[in-house]
This record gives structure tokens, sequence and C-alpha cells, in this order.
């Protein structure tokens, strides 16, 4: 029972930040869509801009907090009630400058100290009744360097949608190498290609965290991103170069089945 409810917590902490990263960040385009944000002439941000931006930064930074954790890594509801508050207490938004504007540094504290009210006044019957979410977990530096070494190792090193190097006594893996602004939106059709392969998949990211997520989550767009399962049977990369890869037999196979219209935009 108990895990039940250290499941529901984390996954409450999760959904809070989600939503609330949503909203803050439709009520700051609103805003800057309606000349209300940054200042082209000044070179500044308004004071209601600098009262909404960093609320979303601060909550991606405490979503991020709370998914370098899963279920499992607490040993009671007090426990995961502690570290959870404790994590939330730390995350900080990157940027120095907006932590420094007391404007900026008030917002986010407020967003911190909401979720901690959320999360305070959640019993058993509403952690209970808490929907789960897909899995997700944000990877150690030290994981990281890990699995993209383990990736270079199977199909070499890519940067810019080409192959920087390659894998030590092997070729060019099997790939399709496609101008990604030309495709229809590709998360769709991926997730349910790679799907039925693996049901976790890495994501690696060039400068911002790598997870180790459900395939109902990876985007496949990200730039400089890497998705890949855990036998390394196939690996998607998009690069900034606006172009989008598939490799190892299993997907390039599936994807010249089922999306042959794709070949159409193959990258020259």
């Amino acid at each position: 029972m108990e895990r039940e409810l250290i499941a529901g917590l984390h996954a409450a902490a999760r959904r809070y930040c989600i939503d609330a990263h949503a909203e803050r960040a439709r009520r700051y385009a609103a805003l800057d869509q309606g000349g209300g944000g940054y200042d082209a002439t000044s070179g500044r941000y308004s004071r209601s801009a600098r009262d909404l931006f960093p609320r979303y930064q601060q909550l991606r930074a405490m979503q991020l907090a709370v998914e370098r954790f899963v279920a499992e890594d607490f040993t009671s509801l007090a426990d995961a009630r502690r570290r959870l508050s404790d994590a939330i207490e730390a995350a900080q938004i990157d940027n120095v400058a907006v932590r420094a504007d007391p404007v900026c540094s008030r917002a986010a504290e407020e967003e911190s100290a909401a979720l901690l009210r959320h999360l305070a006044a959640l019993d058993e019957d509403l952690l209970w009744r808490t929907a789960p979410l897909p899995f997700c977990r944000v990877l150690s530096p030290q994981e990281t360097d890990g699995r993209r070494e383990t990736l270079s190792a199977r199909y070499g090193v890519w940067y810019g949608g080409v192959v920087d190097a390659l894998p030590k006594h092997a070729g060019v893996p099997s790939h399709l190498t496609f101008v990604l602004s030309r495709l229809p939106d590709p998360t769709g059709p991926l997730q349910a290609l790679v799907a039925p392969m693996a049901a976790r998949i890495t994501e690696l990211n060039e400068l911002t965290e790598s997870f180790e997520l459900e395939v109902v989550l990876a985007t496949f767009t990200h730039s400089e991103g890497f998705w890949f399962p855990a036998d390394l049977g196939w690996m998607v990369y998009a690069s900034h170069e606006d172009t989008l890869t598939v490799a190892g037999e299993p997907l390039v196979s599936a994807v010249r089945a089922h999306h042959a219209g794709w070949l159409a935009h193959l990258a020259r």
C-alpha cells in the first residue's frame, strides 16, 4: 500500500510541474505577443515579464529535480516527502542573472513555495487517486557519458547530421538521413515504429539533461538529440542542421516499409 502512495506523491509532483509550466509559458507567450515582454529598444524585459518567465523556468528546474528520483528510491512515504521537499527547495534556475534580479527571484521562490504547499496538502486518499505518468528519469552525468560512449561504439560519433568518426572495425551503419523540416511530424510515426521494439529508451541531449524514458515521451526532434534502446538495435538522431537520421536495420526497414513517402525527403 505504501509503495502506491509513494508513487502517487512522485507523480503528483511531476504533474504539478508539467501543468503549471505549460500554463505559465502560455501566459508569457501571450504577454510577449502583445508587446509586453521584451523591449528591443531598451534591451530590457518588462516587470510583468520578469515576474512571469522565471516561473516556468523554476517549474522546469523543479521538475528535473523530482525526475532525478524514481518512486523506488524512497524507503517510505515520509522519506519521499522529505527528500522531494529538499530537492524542490534546492532547485534553481540556471541563469545567474535571472536569480540575481529581485523580481525574478521572488517569482521563482513563490513557485517553489506553491509546489511545496500543494504536495503537503495531498492526503493519502488524494495520493491513491493520483494517476500515474509515463516513466521519465534524469540521467546522472556519469550515466550520460557512459551511454554516449556505448552508443558511439556501435554507431560512431555523429554531429551536424554526419558521422564524424566511425565505430572501430566497422563501416557506416545502415541508416537513412532526411531533411527534418520536409517531413510530416515524425514524432507519432516513429513512436509507433519503435514501441514494439522497446518500452523504455535513452534520450541524450547536447546542452540539457539526458533521460531514460518511455517511448511515448520521445519527440525525436530535439537538436543534437539521440534516442536508442538498451540493446542498441536502432538509433534516431536529430541534428542542428535540420536532419533526422534513423539507423539500425530494424528501424531502417520499418521506415522503408511504413513511410516510403519519407524517401522523397532524403538529405543530399
